[in-house]
């Protein structure tokens, strides 16, 4: 990538880097944008910060690793082993953060076999749009590419990357966490594809919804409701959740989005004893999203399915309260109980 003094970008080089039209139309009645490639309407993408970066790979760009380790052994590190174009990606991510030294860094990241993730810190305002400097870096691993091949073919990258801002601290640690573990994640689920499906239930009035998990848990026989609720005294309560209880240590599967304290107290015991469990979430995990850790752990036992209740794609509406969504995944949580299910 060239020196912040050497970037001269033309309106038509611009253009051709951030995908925008010339013309200012405004966003609403621009052409559709896969969720996974938009960017941020409220953030210019120039201020200091920390950025999360998902790019996959072309797909006639060979692999970008293997995948090694034991995803059982909690002792141990499974870790991605850089092909021949995965090493021109290190090459490239110390080219980068050579020439932009003081500006911006590449901090943590992970070669997966077909996507790359990692992320960026800004440390003072860009001149340009994030994606620009990104741009370079992509380009520089097609160089890289082509002259091994002694040909300029397709790019290494596909078109458009997914990008999270993240906004504290805290999110920097957990999605540092998130990187190094994502190849223990992606074992995990070659080793067990049956629980970790990403796909749909029908309710027996053609009504569908998305889930991941364990599907076939959903036409379990034997399955009970946890919920609290404030039309039942504290004491009934109590012993309500202690038929749970006695029902999950018999095998039954506790339904719930686990979202009141009672609730969340059967949902880590139920994590700890391995207890069959079908969890109401609010919005579904499109392609190549996932649970987090703990959920994603327990669907290798075999006793997790989460139930969203939109489809990919929807989201509630802002008229609606917390409470109002809760009562939605709470009347979810019953029908999974009562009506037929197919899958």
């Amino acid at each position: 990538m060239p020196d912040r003094e050497e970037i001269i970008l033309s309106d038509e080089n611009l253009e051709s880097l951030l995908q925008v039209n010339k013309e200012e139309t405004p966003w609403w009645s621009r052409g559709v944008i896969h969720s996974q490639l938009r960017r941020s309407f409220n953030h210019d993408y120039k201020r200091p910060g920390v950025y999360l970066i998902t790019v996959l790979k072309n797909d006639s760009t060979p692999i970008f690793s293997t995948l090694q380790g034991n995803p059982s052994d909690p002792n141990r590190r499974c870790y991605a082993v850089p092909s021949t174009t995965g090493r021109m990606i290190v090459d490239a991510v110390s080219e980068f953060n050579r020439r932009n030294r003081g500006v911006l860094q590449i901090r943590h990241y992970v070669i997966m076999p077909d996507h790359l993730h990692f992320t960026v810190r800004v440390s003072i305002e860009l001149d340009f749009h994030l994606g620009i400097y990104l741009s370079y870096f992509f380009k520089d691993c097609s160089h890289r590419l082509w002259k091994f091949q002694n040909e300029k073919g397709e790019s290494f990258f596909k078109k458009g990357y997914n990008d999270k801002i993240l906004y504290q601290y805290e999110q920097w640690e957990i999605w540092d966490e998130y990187i190094v573990d994502n190849p223990r994640r992606a074992l995990l689920r070659q080793l067990y594809p049956e629980f970790y499906h990403n796909g749909e239930i029908k309710k027996e009035d053609g009504k569908r919804f998305n889930c991941y998990g364990n599907i076939p848990l959903i036409s379990y026989p034997e399955k009970v409701v946890v919920r609290y609720t404030s039309r039942r005294s504290r004491k009934d309560n109590i012993a309500r959740n202690m038929i749970c209880r006695e029902l999950a240590q018999e095998g039954f599967v506790l339904v719930s989005p686990f979202v009141h304290g009672m609730e969340k107290e059967l949902w880590k015991e139920g994590l700890e004893k391995g207890w069959k469990m079908i969890r109401i979430i609010e919005n579904a995990y499109e392609k190549r999203r996932h649970p987090s850790k703990t959920m994603h752990e327990y669907c290798s036992t075999g006793n997790l399915l989460l139930v969203s209740l939109r489809r990919i794609g929807e989201r509630s509406s802002p008229n609606l309260s917390k409470r109002d969504i809760c009562m939605e995944m709470n009347a979810l949580a019953e029908s999974i109980v009562s009506a037929q299910w197919r899958y």
